[in-house]
């Protein structure tokens, strides 16, 4: 089998990085197609190990996991690797920048203003200022939580 050039290995790394940074759900042959757009010039079945070595050294460790996905035309079952959070049905063979979803459920976006209302909205908070602090109450549970739901 044929060897991996030095140049191909420091294309992947770009690649890789760059997907990463942007947090772009993508595949190994993602990658490949991105490496010979930039002139990288070996085939993918020579790539995809380093490629996958490259995804373990470097995206796994920035929030990313991966699952197998189904492909149509696609020979094998490729991994589609993408941060934590994403919803992995938004890929659709090309990469795509992730729409995170936080344990909340809420959608966070990259573009998020300093508007008040807005973070709270999305469930986050001033870096500056501490959560609330629990006040003790002498109602129950059951009280707190009716007067929650119907204001009484």
């Amino acid at each position: 089998m044929d060897s991996i050039n030095p140049y191909n290995v420091k294309l992947i790394e770009d690649v890789v990085s760059e997907f990463v940074q942007g947090q772009i759900m993508f595949t190994a042959y993602n990658v490949s197609i991105e490496v010979r757009k930039r002139g990288g010039d070996q085939r993918h079945l020579i790539l995809r190990e380093t490629i996958h070595e490259t995804v373990q050294r470097v995206a796994f460790p920035a929030g990313y996991d991966q699952s197998l996905i189904t492909m149509p035309g696609a020979a094998e079952r490729p991994f589609l690797f993408y941060p934590l959070g994403a919803n992995m049905d938004d890929y659709t063979g090309v990469p795509v920048k992730a729409m995170i979803i936080n344990v909340i459920g809420y959608t966070v976006h990259d573009d998020i203003d300093e508007d008040e209302d807005e973070q709270k909205l999305l469930g986050v908070g001033s870096a500056t200022e501490p959560p609330p602090v629990p006040q003790p109450s002498n109602e129950n549970a059951i009280t707190k939580m009716w007067k929650r739901l119907f204001g009484k």
